[in-house]
């Protein structure tokens, strides 16, 4: 109609948009990343402190595997092993 302004209207040609940032990132992989650097700087500067082996080594691991796999399933699978490792290498007195 004359006289009204014209609304915009948002047509989503990608139907997952959301998943993704301005430079094409998968924010959902993002997070994966920082959260795995994240947890493994914890357990590295954890393990320094402490001088503790295991969660040093983990530490390092886990902060440079999230790199080099590019699968959620992997990622995720990697890390639960690692922190089962660490466990089992905890409880038996390492």
């Amino acid at each position: 109609m004359p006289g009204q302004p014209r609304r915009a209207r948002f047509v989503a040609r990608d139907p997952n948009w959301a998943k993704t940032s301005a430079h094409g990132l998968r924010l959902e992989l993002a997070v994966r990343l920082v959260l795995g650097v994240l947890a493994g700087f914890v357990l590295l500067v954890y393990g320094k402190k402490m001088d503790r082996l295991p969660h040093l080594g983990v530490g390092v691991v886990l902060m440079a595997f999230p790199f080099f796999v590019s699968s959620a399933f992997w990622i995720i699978a990697i890390a639960a092993a690692l922190s089962t490792l660490l466990w089992l290498a905890v409880k038996n007195g390492w």
